[in-house]
């Protein structure tokens, strides 16, 4: 694999998170940070991260999701942060690991954002991330990254200079010490090895962070067993479909809404959503677990999910202010529909609400 592939399949996957919080290709684009695109374009050679492709999961998928009827018992057991490959009785919203967390953080910058892992395997992207921001999260944030890396070595490191002003060049990417970890600084961003399996990427996005502030953020982070509660699940998806990652965003417990994005690789996609924003409610009226819901077919929305054709989307009340929110897409050389009507208001159905979710966190 070109070691380059490993930089774009971590661009990938965190471009898919980022169109979860916001529809807007240029709220996406905004987020998306500008040295991830730049070390695809020199085609940099050391490696961020080691991830492959997504997991096989069995047509029946068993995941944390939103429901139309309230779970019961608020937010349950803790539970493993993988997708069940059996369609098992899911009857509560997950907890899953964080893992680290900084332990200091320049003012104002409150947490905005977490994000877990719902892949399985060996060869997962098996990454959380949190977010910091001094606003909605899809503008300049603070970002931390533990992912899975099993690569023993570092590439070398490859001759890598920026213009200054004047017309001189200087060094840009770096090593640096991380607590006596070897890591790698490139101006806006520090990667290093925490442990045999898992590696830390802290990039800093539109914020301007000296590098003695980024390298002070880098080495106060520690383990932590901080979980993240996803107050919603969804019982089964469609075939081929399996569970990526779940994300809770806002900017405070009264502005907020959680996730959970999975996909058939390029051919079909489903994003659950639950919280208080509101994605309309045009479209066929229909009844979805006793309540009023409208199912929309779309045609040829390619906006809302990147590398996808969104065919519908279905919207329910749910009442104090909370709404379910059901994407359905198709790959956009997709002659037809992947998902179909029936399709869309099973998932509907399936999906698990927890009345009671903890958002503490959001905005402090």
């Amino acid at each position: 694999m070109q070691v380059n592939s490993y930089i774009e399949d971590l661009i990938q996957d965190a471009v898919r998170r980022q169109e979860e919080l916001a529809g807007d290709p240029d709220r996406i684009r905004a987020a998306l940070p500008e040295r991830a695109a730049r070390k695809v374009r020199v085609d940099r050679t050391w490696r961020l991260a080691a991830v492959g492709a997504a997991a096989c999961v069995a047509a029946a998928v068993a995941v944390p999701t939103v429901v139309l009827r309230d779970s019961e018992g608020g937010s349950g057991p803790a539970a493993s942060p993988t997708a069940s490959s059996t369609a098992s009785p899911a009857p509560r919203a997950g907890t899953f690991p964080l893992r680290f967390r900084p332990t200091w953080l320049p003012p104002g910058l409150p947490e905005r954002s977490r994000s877990i892992p719902l892949t399985t395997g060996p060869d997962a992207k098996a990454s959380t991330v949190q977010t910091w921001s001094t606003g909605p999260v899809s503008g300049p944030n603070l970002s931390l990254t533990a992912y899975r890396s099993l690569e023993d070595s570092e590439a070398p490191l490859p001759p890598n200079v920026v213009e200054a002003p004047g017309g001189s060049t200087s060094p840009r990417l770096r090593d640096v010490d991380i607590n006596g970890k070897a890591g790698r600084y490139d101006g806006d961003s520090v990667v290093w090895r925490v442990d045999s399996e898992t590696r830390l990427l802290l990039t800093a996005s539109g914020l301007g962070l000296s590098e003695d502030d980024l390298l002070r953020v880098a080495r106060s982070v520690r383990p932590d067993d901080t979980r993240l509660h996803v107050p919603l699940r969804v019982d089964r998806l469609p075939a081929g479909v399996a569970p990526q990652f779940a994300t809770v965003d806002g900017e405070s417990p009264t502005s907020w809404e959680a996730s959970i994005f999975a996909e058939r690789t390029w051919a079909a996609y489903v994003s659950v959503r639950v919280g208080t924003v509101d994605h309309g409610a045009a479209g066929e009226a229909v009844t979805i677990g006793g309540r009023a819901a409208h199912l929309a077919e779309l045609d040829g929305d390619t906006s809302t999910q990147g590398g996808y054709r969104t065919d519908w989307r279905l919207t329910v009340d749910l009442g104090d202010g909370r709404r379910l929110t059901v994407y359905g897409g198709s790959g956009l050389e997709s002659s037809a529909p992947a998902l179909t009507r029936e399709d869309m208001i099973g998932i509907g159905e399936q999906v698990e609400v927890d009345p009671n979710p903890d958002l503490g966190w959001l905005g402090g």
